[in-house]
């Protein structure tokens, strides 16, 4: 079933949907007076770099979330040609992330040239049919390309005026960008950054969550509601499911935002350290507890990094904060 311009959007606010919204409004208003201060900071940072990696992941990008961070510090990065220019690119386009203009066209297509710079012959609005196969079948079949510019301009007047909160709207623009597939490559990436820079508009809470990162992990299942939506023109089911994962997103950052992250971040300084030595420093003496609520949440948001990731059993295993 190809897109046509009325179906944007086809979007049913359903019951599951409606208690969604009150679940992540409830989580939001309970972060409401949040304070900010060093984790916050320290969240914004890691989830800059999470956002980048897990996009370019969902892509087939190799480099890592170690390579990412060090172009985000200004370093050079080792890999596949294609590869660091993409995260360059995206590393540019995410500092633009909080001047996004996210109901422009004009800064649409701005976004998309750095995003694909290099990548393709030619950016802008594609001006040529599209159609996604596996070789033998064909998946998802684009609007044709005289209606891609219409199309954006229909979508983002709609989002301007929806009605709904921020995070809703996102989900329905996040579908209709990939569903468009306004330009030659890069909708899928486009679609995420779009989404993101949507929900930063809304709450400030946003810059401590990567929506791209919750994607990256339920990659299969992404991949999967998009193609049933498509297949029938309506993007409830994919709203649905973002707003699952933006839910999910909201309640791990609740967690984050425990002092007990913030002392375990205080206790550590530039020289790695064993988890005991970690632990003295914060007089604490359950080895589990520790593991569970401090170290290993730490490690797994990109505040603390390994010394030896590749064997994390190692006994002799120490950690260190990392520096952005």
């Amino acid at each position: 079933m190809i897109l046509e311009i009325g179906d944007i959007p086809r979007f049913r606010f359903t019951k599951s949907i409606s208690v969604l919204c009150g679940d992540i409004d409830g989580i939001l208003e309970s972060l409401r007076f949040y304070g900010g201060g060093e984790i916050a900071a320290a969240l914004r940072k890691a989830v800059r770099a999470k956002s980048i990696c897990s996009s370019l992941e969902i892509e087939g990008n190799t480099l890592g979330i170690a390579k990412i961070r060090g172009i985000l510090s200004g370093k050079d990065a080792e890999g596949p040609y294609d590869e660091v220019v993409e995260a360059k690119n995206a590393v540019k386009a995410y500092s633009e992330i909080d001047r996004t203009d996210v109901f422009s066209p004009e800064c649409f297509l701005k976004i998309e040239s750095i995003m694909m710079w290099g990548l393709v012959e030619e950016n802008g609005f594609r001006g040529s049919k599209v159609v996604v196969t596996d070789g033998t079948k064909i998946y998802y079949e684009a609007p044709d390309a005289t209606l891609v510019q219409p199309m954006v301009s229909r979508l983002f007047e709609w989002c301007r005026n929806s009605g709904y909160p921020m995070y809703l709207t996102a989900a329905i623009a996040h579908y209709y960008i990939e569903s468009i597939h306004p330009f030659r490559d890069g909708n899928g990436r486009m679609g995420r950054y779009w989404h993101s820079a949507m929900l930063r508009k809304q709450d400030r809470l946003f810059r401590m969550v990567s929506i791209e990162n919750a994607a990256r992990t339920h990659q299969q299942e992404y991949y999967d509601v998009l193609e049933r939506c498509q297949s029938v023109q309506d993007c409830t089911e994919f709203v649905e499911f973002m707003l699952l994962l933006t839910k999910s997103a909201l309640e791990e950052l609740s967690f984050l935002l425990d002092p007990r992250i913030s002392a375990l971040l205080r206790s550590m300084g530039p020289k790695p350290l064993s988890s005991a030595e970690i632990m003295g420093r914060m007089g604490l003496k359950d080895r589990v507890n520790f593991q569970t609520k401090y170290l290993r949440p730490a490690v797994e948001h990109g505040f603390v990094e390994p010394t030896d990731p590749e064997h994390p059993r190692n006994p002799h295993q120490k950690y260190r904060r990392i520096v952005f």
